[in-house]
């Protein structure tokens, strides 16, 4: 057959390895981030490229493209989504209650102030989140998610 009518395989996405993860993919995780959480020797465990699992259910907190994971019992406290208690924004405490209670009152103002505190040199991300992310997309998907529109506000 003639090379130039054969395709290469797409690279396949590393996913959450079985039988202890749930098999999605993760959000790659900085070197910073990994040495903020994980020993020196757990850090060792994994390759280059590490990723969280995002999955709230699953008992697998980083993983790597070669079938190595580091499962939530190592994380240095509960943490969001994988508990749902913690605080989903980490660098300044804002929890799902919180969010839920704002957006049920349709009152934004611990948002936008968030989302303010979010750019400042206080907020540590990277170190403090174990994706190493921003919380911002995920608390406004959640404010959404709860607010009452105002037709329904009205019974």
């Amino acid at each position: 057959m003639n090379k130039a009518f054969v395709k290469d395989p797409e690279p396949l996405e590393p996913t959450c390895p079985a039988p202890e993860g749930c098999g999605g993919t993760g959000e790659p995780v900085s070197d910073e981030t990994l040495v903020a959480w994980l020993t020196e020797d757990l850090r060792a465990s994994l390759a280059h490229e590490a990723y969280w699992c995002t999955s709230a259910t699953c008992e697998v907190a980083w993983f790597d493209a070669w079938g190595t994971s580091i499962p939530i019992t190592v994380l240095r406290h509960p943490v969001w989504p994988k508990h749902p208690e913690s605080p989903v924004c980490p660098c300044f405490g804002m929890t799902a209650d919180d969010i839920e209670t704002d957006a049920r009152n349709n009152d934004p103002t611990r948002l936008r102030s968030l989302i303010e505190k979010s750019e400042s040199p206080a907020a540590a991300c990277l170190t403090k989140t174990p994706s190493g992310q921003c919380c911002i997309p995920e608390v406004r998907r959640l404010y959404m998610r709860w607010r009452v529109a105002p037709e329904e506000d009205a019974d």
